[in-house]
């Protein structure tokens, strides 16, 4: 399964992103918690969503060189947590 076109589908869950990666769906949870918890430093791009994990289109697949978005407002910010409406450590 490809990853679907990032101004359809802004976001995908871990089910597509383990397709993709060729990973497991566990290891594409850890690998987005990764992401998160180094600010971006490691893992797959992730954003955390109130109690959900949500992959960005675009980011993941610039990550496995599929193309890169050229709109800046689809890229993700490393570290970003929406859980309570403002980035992580603000």
């Amino acid at each position: 399964m490809a990853l679907p076109d990032p101004e359809a589908h802004p976001t995908v869950g871990a089910d597509e992103v383990a397709t993709a990666y060729g990973i497991g769906i566990n290891a594409a949870y850890a690998q987005g918690r990764r992401y998160i918890d180094t600010h971006g430093a490691e893992g797959i791009p992730a954003l955390r969503i109130g109690r959900s994990l949500r992959f960005p289109t675009a980011a993941v697949r610039a990550h496995l060189g599929l193309g890169s978005d050229t709109n800046p407002e689809a890229q993700v910010r490393p570290a970003e947590d929406w859980t309570n409406g403002r980035q992580l450590g603000a």
